[in-house]
């Protein structure tokens, strides 16, 4: 799992989206976004992370449908530096 991080209004809209889609703080959304992979350190919570992503588009935001997204089977290059 990536920790994201981007330009300011790219997460206010993601935390908006999260806020409208729901009920718990940290109760998972499924994102397709265009990212990249940042090489920047990460410390504090992104430290735990697997790594840390830049979104730099939104392409759709919504609550996850089962057995629909398992970030561990992406294929190894699937996200690229």
């Amino acid at each position: 799992m990536f920790w994201v991080i981007g330009a300011r209004p790219m997460l206010d809209s993601l935390r908006a989206g999260h806020s409208r889609l729901t009920s718990q703080p940290y109760q998972p959304i499924y994102m397709r976004a265009v990212v990249a992979r940042s090489d920047a350190e990460a410390d504090g919570f992104a430290a735990q992370y697997d790594g840390l992503l830049e979104v730099r588009e939104i392409l759709e935001l919504r609550l996850p449908r089962d057995g629909e997204c398992n970030w561990r089977e992406l294929p190894p290059n699937s996200i690229k530096k």
